[in-house]
């Protein structure tokens, strides 16, 4: 087949262009690729913080060193367009859920990061707000935080459930999506480009390739890119009993003071049901796939996470 426009990867990247091709060109032919199903890759699979603010892990508190204002605005520009789209297509309000974010403070050294970066964000002219230990256990039903900075503008998603929704509402706008089609071969015909996969192949003048580490297996880049690979479990569903050992409240969402420390969710039902969710640990994998050995070692370190949080819940499998 022929198109104007193809996108390799159905992920955040990959649909967000194709929306945007279709906003400036609508009548442009447009196909999407991806090698998996929709939402099992990556896209589908993280703690689902969409964040406006400087959010820098190369730093001690989160604070940029760059241009911090024309960064929020280019987040916040992201975040207006995810959220035109859940208008538009009418994707499920709970899988975007506009409820900010707490930094949470386990030690007095993670105290003093949170309190340098309010510091920042108050030069920036940005609203935060220091809750105290009892405040965090309220929020979360757990003792571990003797602190914590809330700011009002992190979106959180549902990230499987706002990406399906995403696809869904391109298709019906004409755009072709086809999973499970792996681009196997990227080659320059003239002016053209050609992209094959195991079922057939696609001619284009336009390639856009969102696929990340991946852009390797495309000629792009070889040996400039670091293929990181982050880990995360969750409870099963909790039952009323467990609810209510666990106290605190039903939706939120806490990122670590450190910026490489210990992120933490709440979901409910109408997000996927009652559990926490536990985000850490990470690994540089340059063959692009992980070991069982790194599977394990997470599995350890998130459930000494996970026990240390919320010992009235400790052992609960993952």
């Amino acid at each position: 087949m022929k198109a104007d426009f193809v996108v390799v990867g159905a992920g955040f990247a990959g649909l967000s262009a194709a929306r945007r091709i279709r906003q400036l060109q609508p009548t442009a032919s447009v196909v999407v690729l991806d090698a998996m199903r929709v939402a099992e890759g990556s896209a589908g699979r993280n703690s689902g913080f969409m964040i406006d603010l400087p959010h820098d892990l190369a730093s001690d508190d989160y604070a940029g060193a760059g241009d911090d204002r024309a960064l929020i605005d280019l987040n916040r520009a992201a975040i207006q367009f995810g959220g035109d789209a859940v208008d538009e297509y009418g994707i499920d309000s709970n899988y975007f859920d506009r409820a900010g974010k707490v930094n949470g403070a386990g030690s007095a050294t993670a105290q003093a990061h949170n309190e340098s970066y309010a510091k920042h964000l108050a030069s920036l002219g940005e609203y935060s707000e220091a809750l105290n230990s009892q405040q965090m256990q309220d929020l979360t039903g757990s003792s571990h935080y003797v602190s914590g900075l809330y700011t009002p503008g992190t979106v959180m998603l549902q990230p499987a459930g706002y990406i399906r929704g995403l696809a869904d509402g391109l298709m019906a706008q004409g755009i072709a999506i086809h999973e499970n089609s792996p681009v196997t071969t990227l080659t320059r015909e003239g002016s053209a480009w050609r992209l094959t996969t195991p079922k057939g192949s696609i001619s284009t003048g336009k390639v856009i390739l969102t696929v990340n580490g991946h852009l390797e297996s495309f000629g792009f880049e070889r040996g400039r890119l670091m293929q990181i690979f982050l880990y995360a479990v969750m409870t099963p569903e909790l039952d009323a009993a467990t609810l209510a050992r666990l106290g605190g409240q039903p939706r939120w969402g806490v990122t670590p003071s450190d910026p490489m420390g210990t992120t933490v969710r709440r979901i409910n039902t109408k997000q996927g049901g009652n559990r926490i969710i536990t985000r850490t640990c990470a690994t540089l994998n340059p063959n692009r796939s992980v070991t069982q050995s790194n599977v394990a070692r997470a599995e350890k370190v998130m459930q000494r996470k996970f026990d240390q949080r919320f010992p009235q819940l400790a052992g609960m499998k993952m």
